[in-house]
């Protein structure tokens, strides 16, 4: 069929892609300027908006209709339409990281971006510079994954408050953190009440000293007392990231 299909009729090419997403890649050659037909190859397969003509990439009702089937068909969009909030926002609202794929103007744009992070932190890295200085957007970020604080601002990796939401929502996070940070025994301690693992990235000072390290099973202590858990699983883990032997643990940050 395929050494034909110069030779189909629309309705034939139609009925074609509802059974063969991938068909568009063959058929763009004759039918890639045909609205009907990219319309229904958009549907099936957002990405077939590549094989569309300009004009189609440029017609919001096709961009629309990738993006609701792969929001990263957004970068096949024209520049215009990935400079255009209502087509990036719907983008964004579905897969936050297609900021990747907006234009400089709308990385920058707060509304834009907080949908973003929203939807996924990690959209943190597509934001523009200023935005990443931006304690809400960052903030809104690393509460939804906390390993986008790799993204903020290094004022930011230093900021307290970030950092706990940060570490609250993954522990890894602390890796991130400004080294006054890592390094600073009671900071560690509010980490670790929020996610154990955060004192793996703690300071080779600290995780050698052994006030802090009884300083902390006390902690633990309270800690596994308000839990009503008993008190040995936490040491227990406490003392298990400390170890020397934590390849574990990188294969889980990984």
């Amino acid at each position: 069929m395929k050494k034909h299909y110069l030779a189909l009729t629309k309705s034939a090419a139609i009925e074609w892609i509802r059974k063969d997403k991938y068909a568009f890649e063959v058929l763009h050659k004759r039918f890639g300027d045909d609205k009907e037909v990219v319309l229904e190859a958009v549907k099936k397969y957002g990405l077939a908006l590549g094989y569309a003509s300009k004009r189609l990439r440029d017609d919001p009702e096709v961009v629309l209709a990738a993006i609701s089937e792969n929001a990263y068909a957004l970068k096949h969009a024209t520049e215009g339409l990935r400079a255009d909030q209502k087509i990036v926002c719907f983008a964004v609202s579905r897969e936050g990281c297609t900021l990747e794929y907006a234009s400089d103007d709308l990385k920058n744009d707060q509304d834009v971006v907080k949908i973003a992070v929203q939807q996924e932190g990690a959209a943190l890295g597509h934001a523009s510079q200023e935005l990443k200085k931006n304690v809400d957007i960052v903030r809104t970020a690393v509460r939804q994954n906390g390993l986008a604080l790799q993204y903020a601002n290094s004022k930011l990796q230093g900021d307290e408050g970030i950092v706990l939401e940060a570490v609250s929502q993954n522990g890894f996070a602390f890796k991130y953190a400004d080294f006054t940070l890592q390094d600073d025994e009671e900071f560690v301690l509010f980490a670790m009440e929020r996610d154990m693992y955060a004192v793996y990235y703690a300071s080779e000072r600290l995780k050698k000293d052994n006030y802090f390290i009884q300083y902390a099973e006390l902690r633990l202590e309270e800690l596994a007392t308000k839990r009503d858990i008993p008190a040995k699983n936490l040491i227990g883990q406490f003392h298990d990231i400390l170890s020397e032997n934590n390849e574990a643990f990188e294969e889980v940050e990984l």
